[in-house]
């Protein structure tokens, strides 16, 4: 397992700003530089919180860590999210080796030195030591932070039928938020949350005995245009609203679209991502 250190004291010019409207800067390995104001950091967490991102509190340990995990598909995603995270602490980045038939590819983690933000934070989001949605860390969500929530969780749902050449096409679309480790109080908590916060109509699809929030196209589009300018390039997929594929992407029976991955990097046998290889 390779493994590098992001420190903010050696990725460029860093400060601590006067006061809290004040923004810091960070660059990661020359891949990103992202400017982050103190007063964002709990929307940021908050978003992480929703979607991938963990709090531990070690063994021995008094306080606490953010641990998050993405497929090395998403690199260019994860070294984002580290960007935003740097102000706080180093950052350690592992690149996780193929494990059996479980775990068959690659994956890319992160992980921050333990801080009292993250320890406040984990009272909050874990009472009785499960994630649990409440209206507290809940109110700390923005339009950063609700990107960051639908990069991790959002997906777009398709259904298919074939146009007059007799192609495969993609006839409606709508988005789903995969919330079904929330409880239906909580999914509730979202969905009014949703409403009040950016008027935005979601609905909660039942699924066994798991709940998720859905929304319509039109919803979508409007969610889309909230978030857009937060969204890592790699990650651009997911708002692809389009109904008809192009030349590049024609829809054949039984196949799915091939969508190029632009910034994300497929890694295999022993080939390293270059920010790790160094």
């Amino acid at each position: 397992m390779s493994q590098v250190t992001i420190n903010p004291s050696k990725i460029g010019e860093t400060r601590e700003p006067a006061t809290p409207s004040q923004p810091m800067a960070y660059t990661i390995g020359g891949v990103e530089t992202v400017t982050v104001q103190k007063s964002e950091l709990k929307s940021i967490i908050a978003g992480m919180m929703l979607g991938d991102g963990g709090l531990f509190i070690l063994k021995h340990g008094k306080n606490a860590v953010l641990k998050i995990q993405h497929s090395i598909k998403q690199e260019p995603y994860l070294l984002h999210k580290a960007a935003l995270l740097a102000g706080l602490t180093s950052i350690r980045v592992n690149l996780i080796a193929p494990k059996g038939k479980k775990n068959p590819n690659w994956n890319i983690a992160l992980a921050t030195k333990a801080h009292p933000f993250y320890t406040r934070v984990h009272k909050l989001v874990y009472p009785g030591g499960k994630k649990t949605v409440n209206k507290t860390w809940l109110s700390w969500l923005d339009e950063r932070g609700l990107a960051l929530w639908y990069m991790d969780d959002g997906t777009l749902m398709k259904s298919y039928s074939h146009n007059k050449s007799g192609r495969w096409r993609i006839k409606s679309r709508h988005i789903k938020l995969c919330t079904c480790g929330f409880t239906l109080e909580e999914n509730e908590l979202l969905k009014e949350f949703l409403q009040e916060r950016f008027d935005l109509k979601f609905f909660i699809v039942r699924s066994g005995k798991y709940y998720n929030l859905g929304a319509s196209p039109r919803e979508a589009n409007k969610l889309f245009e909230i978030i857009r300018p937060y969204i890592v390039p790699c990650m651009e997929y997911k708002l692809n609203m389009e109904y008809e594929q192009s030349n590049e992407g024609h829809l054949v029976r039984g196949e799915e679209p091939v969508r190029p991955l632009r910034e994300c990097r497929e890694v295999g046998g022993d080939d390293l991502p270059p920010l790790l290889a160094e």
